[in-house]
């Protein structure tokens, strides 16, 4: 055979040579042989041993490196958490008070304004430099406290989760932090100090403000050209007296010292402005529109209409009155009259006295019994009305 070929073979009887006490195991041992055998696998097992420990030993400070490694990492995957929350918290604050502004150009009557009648003629609602007769309610200055109110709440409202979950993280991973030198204080509020000095949030707030501001003065400006009409109706209103009245309405003079005939045409006057008045009571409109505002007067309607009624209540109660009472005194004095007529005397002397009396009679009492009969004609035509 040839040397590359014989190699294998002799290599192969050497190890069964050597090996053969443990391949051959019904082959004696001797003491010797076996020490040997002992020392050999001694040696391959902790040579094994020291091999694996040293790889596990590589492993471990492999993984203790990575673990620093992720350590020193940590703070800048929280910081950036933190950036990612707190920059998701700015665009909503912004996005907030931007829908806030596009609602209230989109949706009219969002927004509710009462007016009325202002006795003391102070600079109420809009126009702060000129008297107003009209109040409004709320005003203007009202308005922009409940809206910055709003807007407070709403940033500080934004503003608190971030500040809760950048505590909440710098708490928990507070060891971490400690081992990787990053150990620094939570600021607070940063996003409420961001969003102040933010300029589309500014822009947005400055809107809102503008668009209140210009509606509440169309708003008082519409009020104050409606119920200038109107104001004569509260005025009077407010000076009537019913005692007054019936005195005013009652002359005296001296063919009714008294004071019991009333002045029909003044009377007359006085029920057809109530009837205009309580006209346009009728046709005020309660609510109107002007932009984000609703402009409510049903309180001014509610406050006006029983001025009207109650005033032609009394004209009517004062108009029957002095009907029946000249209706009364004119028919007794026709009664009168007739009884004097119907007393015819017999004698020629007594009958030429008579004639002279009815002549008398004709000339006075005659022309004052038509007067008298044409009063109460109009009374009753006015009463009728």
């Amino acid at each position: 055979t040839t040397p590359a070929r014989r190699w294998p073979r002799m290599l192969s009887i050497g190890v069964t040579q050597r090996f053969w006490p443990v391949l051959n195991p019904f082959r004696a041992i001797s003491g010797s042989e076996c020490e040997k055998l002992r020392a050999e696998q001694a040696w391959w097992s902790s040579t094994r041993g020291i091999a694996v420990e040293r790889r596990r030993q590589r492993e471990r400070e492999l993984a203790r490196d990575l673990a620093m490694q992720n350590v020193r990492r940590l703070p800048s995957f929280i910081r950036l958490a933190e950036i990612r929350c707190y920059s998701a918290m700015v665009e909503l604050g912004v996005s907030s008070v931007r829908q806030l502004h596009k609602t209230l150009w989109d949706h009219p009557k969002l927004l509710s304004v009462t007016v009325n009648f202002c006795d003391d003629s102070l600079p109420l609602g809009c126009n702060d430099d000129a008297p107003s007769t009209i109040a409004m309610m709320p005003t203007r200055a009202e308005f922009s406290s409940v809206f910055e109110e709003l807007l407070s709440q709403t940033v500080a409202a934004i503003s608190h989760p971030y500040d809760d979950f950048k505590h909440y993280t710098r708490h928990k991973m507070r060891k971490f932090l400690e081992v990787s030198g990053d150990s620094a204080g939570v600021a607070s509020n940063a996003v409420e100090r961001t969003l102040v000095y933010d300029q589309r949030f500014a822009a947005a707030s400055e809107g809102i403000f503008r668009k209140l501001s210009t509606d509440l003065a169309n708003a008082h400006e519409l009020a104050e050209r409606q119920l200038v009409e109107y104001r004569r109706i509260y005025e009077y209103g407010q000076g009537w007296d019913e005692e007054q009245f019936v005195a005013k309405m009652k002359s005296i003079t001296a063919q009714d010292p008294e004071g019991k005939s009333v002045d029909a045409a003044a009377l007359q006057r006085e029920m057809a402005l109530m009837s205009e008045f309580a006209y346009k009571v009728e046709r005020l409109k309660p609510v109107q529109s002007v932009g984000v505002l609703s402009v409510e007067a049903r309180k001014v309607k509610q406050l006006l209409t029983p001025i009207p009624q109650r005033a032609l209540t009394t004209m009517k109660s004062l108009l029957l009155s002095a009907l029946r009472e000249k209706c009364k005194a004119t028919g007794e004095r026709y009664a009168i009259l007739n009884r004097e007529l119907d007393e015819r005397p017999a004698k020629l002397e007594s009958f030429v006295a008579y004639l002279q009396r009815l002549a008398r009679s004709k000339q006075n009492e005659l022309s004052e019994l038509e007067a008298a009969k044409a009063g109460v004609e109009e009374l009753h035509i006015l009463a009728r009305q």
